[in-house]
């Protein structure tokens, strides 16, 4: 019975590492189109653009001269 379980250890290890690989090469190969028209992003680069649109705009609300 010992001997069943290290089997199906080494399938989760493998089936974890190929999910792993997947989830990898998803977000981080560029294959979406730029919508600023800059060639090729990663879903990643999307996800630190749109980050980096939504604290500037952020920045400029809370630093507007309101008294």
């Amino acid at each position: 019975m010992r001997g069943l379980h290290l089997g199906q250890r080494g399938q989760a290890v493998t089936e974890y590492a190929v999910a792993v690989a997947f989830l990898t090469t998803v977000l981080f190969v560029p294959f979406v189109n730029d919508p600023d028209g800059g060639g090729r992003l990663s879903i990643f680069m999307l996800f630190v653009k749109a980050f980096d649109i939504y604290i500037n705009s952020f920045h400029s609300v809370i630093t507007l001269p309101i008294p």
